[in-house]
């Protein structure tokens, strides 16, 4: 007992003074990476919309929402604002679409910015609108879909509009080339009760990618990918083979080459919905694929997240089941991000959360939507990033993980982005208008910043920093090592007296990885 008690009393020191280390040592360089360039502000009025930001690379921004109608009876009016790298406004226009119509996709494929509407009297009726990035010119193409399609997913590549959805609770793909009314119905989905988990487009090459879940003959999870060209011909139709008692339950896919696919996702036991570990595909051009299987007790930087004692009991539980020959199981949510090519290695970055709830009487139920039986959910609360690193044949070269804080949400999506720099990778999100960050390389913790204030104008001061952790902002990629974090936040002037006047600006920071 004394000597555990010094080996958990050194390794708790050793931690300590890294920590402190990279606080007081560290702190300038954590500076040096993210560099805050412009800004863009908009006063807002409090029933203003929200704004839609649409990348479009090395060419700007597109902001998009509906603000009030006082010309016409019959229309939503939408307002458009093309900001360049700089932040700076291009131009700005106003546009009516008629009351039918709502906005419920985008894209933005050079030169053309594309918003995609649906009729909400007939739902197989639909709109898409493309302006040009430099002329403004506007273009609309008008479209009735065979089947009522519950859509989720919209791409387009060149002239070619991709619309991916349910139909009948069946996966659906259609494509359209703009302007013309002649649909082309992908093969091969319609009588698979499939789950759709991406759609990936490959621009160069004129390709799409859908990632499907489907069950086994054995009644097991797995994934099959499809590839696509522009004209609707089906080029590659894989199905991944778990093996035993494993099922597959998410995945993203990535083309190495012309000759090989890799598929990184989550697994489980049989049909759970919880995962047990990651799982990394190769498939090669004949269909022949080899699936390595990793669980989370196998991975050296999973727990780091947790506090140290806990972290060391259950590293010390991992040690002796092993050693007793038993498996271990840990059960995670995972949200998995597209795969991301470094040097010559690829990177998986997930995301774990959990269901929240909080407990109360009976007489809540009254006042919140989501009380059921006791209880009420009160969002998503995300627990850590995990971070792998593999080589082109699946195998794993080491794994990392970023801790993430108080976020809690309804609606759940992407909060960590990953970017190389130097010799390392940035990991970075948005919380309560600052910048929390950690740079790792490999297994190692190169740097860790949490307390990067996302940058006001000089003349204004921040009142309420909880507005930017609301369902509406954050940090998003942009191009190369640029990112953009955008929100709602209260300010004032910082000369103004007290009991001033406050104002709700809508803000855009650039953030560029040095």
């Amino acid at each position: 007992m004394i000597g555990n008690w010094k080996r958990n009393l050194n390794y708790m020191i050793s931690r300590l003074l890294v920590y402190l280390f990279l606080s007081i040592f560290m702190v300038p360089s954590a500076f040096s990476q993210v560099y805050q360039g412009a800004r863009y502000e908009k006063v807002l009025d409090r029933e203003d919309d929200d704004f839609l930001i649409v990348s479009a690379d090395e060419n700007g921004l597109f902001l998009s929402r509906m603000v009030k109608n006082k010309e016409t009876k019959r229309d939503f009016k939408y307002e458009l604002i093309h900001l360049d790298t700089a932040l700076q406004v291009k131009w700005e226009l106003f546009d009516y679409v008629d009351l039918e119509y709502k906005k419920v996709g985008y894209d933005f494929i050079d030169p053309y910015v594309y918003f995609l509407f649906r009729s909400s009297l007939k739902t197989k009726r639909f709109k898409v609108i493309r302006f040009e990035k430099e002329t403004q010119a506007k273009e609309v193409f008008d479209f009735e879909t065979e089947y009522d399609l519950e859509m989720t997913e919209f791409e387009v590549i060149d002239e070619t509009l991709i619309f991916g959805g349910y139909v009948n609770n069946r996966p659906t793909f259609v494509c359209y080339k703009f302007g013309s009314a002649t649909p082309i119905v992908l093969p091969g989905f319609r009588n698979e009760p499939n789950q759709i988990m991406q759609l990936e487009v490959e621009e160069k090459k004129g390709i799409f990618n859908v990632l499907l879940n489907h069950q086994t003959p054995d009644k097991k999870r797995s994934i099959s990918l499809r590839t696509f060209d522009t004209n609707g011909n089906l080029l590659i139709d894989y199905d991944l083979q778990p093996q035993g008692d494993y099922g597959l339950i998410y995945g993203r896919s990535v083309a190495i080459n012309e000759e090989r696919h890799i598929v990184v996702g989550t697994y489980s036991h049989k049909k759970s919905d919880l995962s047990r570990g990651i799982f990394v595909s190769t498939i090669e051009s004949n269909g022949d694929h080899v699936i390595n299987y990793y669980n989370y007790a196998d991975l050296k930087n999973f727990f780091n997240y947790l506090k140290a004692k806990r972290e060391i009991r259950i590293k010390k539980k991992i040690a002796r089941r092993k050693i007793k020959g038993k498996k271990n199981k840990f059960h995670y949510k995972l949200l998995v991000h597209d795969i991301i090519e470094y040097k010559d290695q690829y990177i998986m970055v997930g995301e774990a959360f959990y269901p929240k709830y909080s407990y109360t009487s009976p007489g809540y139920a009254t006042y919140n939507p989501y009380y059921t039986g006791g209880s009420f959910f009160e969002g998503y609360a995300y627990t850590h990033a995990v971070v792998i690193g593999f080589d082109h044949r699946g195998k794993i070269l080491w794994d990392n993980s970023f801790e993430i804080q108080d976020i809690v949400t309804f609606n759940l999506r992407h909060y960590v982005h990953a970017g190389p720099v130097d010799d390392g990778i940035v990991l970075l999100y948005v919380y309560n208008n600052e910048i929390r960050m950690k740079i790792i390389q490999g297994t190692q913790v190169l740097d860790i910043q949490d307390q990067i204030e996302l940058k006001t104008n000089l003349d204004k001061e921040l009142i309420d920093e909880d507005d930017v952790n609301s369902e509406y902002g954050g940090l998003e990629d942009w191009y190369g090592k640029t990112y953009f974090a955008f929100g709602i936040q209260e300010i004032k002037d910082s000369e103004s007296m007290i009991g001033a006047e406050k104002t709700d600006i809508f803000f855009i920071n650039k953030v560029i990885l040095k």
